[in-house]
């Protein structure tokens, strides 16, 4: 079960992504609907309107996501 932590760690990953903006944040999350399946959605993100293949490489690279997930751990 996710804890609060959890979550506030996955928004913050999210936002540690490089080329994620607010607008394809919101697309994203419209498309999967929480932070944690946008960060495992892998090349399903480049069905999203505006995810082109440089960004949706971010979502299969699994260093770039730990890199993120090690940025959001510092601020919690």
């Amino acid at each position: 079960m996710a804890t609060p932590d959890d979550a506030v760690t996955e928004w913050l990953t999210l936002a540690a992504l490089p080329g994620l903006g607010c607008t394809l944040t919101h697309r994203l999350l419209a498309a999967f609907g929480s932070p944690q399946a946008v960060l495992t959605a892998g090349e399903a993100a480049s069905h999203v309107e505006g995810v082109g293949p440089r960004l949706a490489a971010v979502f299969t690279n699994h260093t770039l996501l730990a890199q993120a997930r090690s940025l959001s751990l510092i601020h919690i």
